[in-house]
């Protein structure tokens, strides 16, 4: 089993770590001192063992913690001081008092790893927290570092067409220049399929990616319809940026609904609204068709899971 750890470079250490946090982090340190929770209560798999690298992941390694990630150059090496927290992370107090405890432990705890936009800044290249923020910054914490996440499908992409772009070839070489000095795998730009088949079947596919796109903006203003109706959310976070996340936030809103009326009530009430029912209708038709786009990609020659048609320009795009 590969085992990625940023000790086995001096060079890594020294240019990763820092024997200060940032100010911002230093707040989040205050916040991991003020719970109390164990591994268990959050990530059961990862504390009872069950957690498993598998052909083609490795552990990138960050303290008592080891991230389970894939070695195809998409793991990202995280430093305290080019993290950088987002308005939407939630953070809870004794989850993230688990994880530093975990971080800090001579065990090696085995997570699924969080995913990071990137961008530079001065030069730098700095990680913004999409998901996963707790698990991403307890080893900073617990002074490990760096920390790892994976690349986000929307940096990916970016990455992907950089060839001729000054901004993106700047960020192209300075994530490759990060894993290389972590001793991770380098990130390599993709290039998308040729598309196959005849006109009426490029065809069927265009409308069904047409389709799909519909759905998930349906999908998406229905969410932010019911957040709007039985929200907001009670945190400390605007409407206007709940509506960002309008599926985390009703999530986390139908559980304090719950908690103040009943399942009943909720069951009853906010999930039997129009709203509630047309949502059950759209993901329905999204378990439908997702089977379907699946086979039909594959059919033509493209990658299901990572490339689609674009149905305005007819291009193949990596997703």
């Amino acid at each position: 089993m590969l085992v990625f750890t940023v000790s086995a470079l001096v060079a890594a250490a020294q240019s990763w770590s820092s024997p200060s946090l940032p100010r911002a982090m230093a707040s989040l340190q205050d916040l991991a001192s003020s719970g109390s929770g164990h591994i268990g209560d959050f990530f059961p798999e990862s504390a009872t063992g069950e957690l498993r690298a598998a052909p083609g992941e490795a552990l990138f390694v960050a303290g008592g913690l080891a991230f389970v990630g894939p070695t195809d150059g998409t793991m990202v090496p995280v430093d305290a001081h080019a993290f950088e927290a987002m308005s939407e992370n939630l953070w809870d107090a004794d989850k993230l008092a688990a994880l530093v405890d975990a971080a800090q432990g001579s065990g090696r705890v085995q997570l699924h790893p969080g995913y990071v936009d990137l961008d530079l800044e001065d030069g730098q290249l700095v990680a913004q927290v999409r998901d996963g923020n707790h698990r991403t910054v307890a080893p900073l914490l617990a002074g490990a570092s760096p920390s790892w996440a994976l690349l986000s499908s929307r940096t990916r992409q970016d990455l992907d067409k950089s060839r001729g772009d000054r901004g993106l070839e700047a960020l192209y070489r300075a994530l490759r220049r990060a894993q290389r000095e972590a001793g991770a795998p380098e990130f390599t730009r993709r290039r998308a399929s040729r598309l196959r088949g005849t006109p009426r079947e490029r065809e069927a596919l265009r409308r069904s990616e047409a389709k799909l796109i519909a759905l998930r903006a349906r999908e998406d203003a229905l969410y932010q319809d019911l957040l709007r109706t039985w929200g907001p959310y009670e945190g400390h976070y605007s409407l206007e940026e709940q509506l960002q996340r309008p599926q985390l936030f009703w999530r986390l809103r139908l559980k304090e609904l719950a908690g103040a009326h009943g399942d009943d009530w909720v069951w009853d009430t906010p999930l039997a609204s129009s709203d509630a029912l047309e949502l059950e209708g759209v993901h329905r038709q999204l378990q439908d068709l997702s089977p379907a786009m699946y086979d039909l990609r594959r059919s033509m020659g493209l990658n299901p899971v990572t490339e689609r048609l674009d149905p305005e320009t007819g291009e193949v795009v990596l997703r």
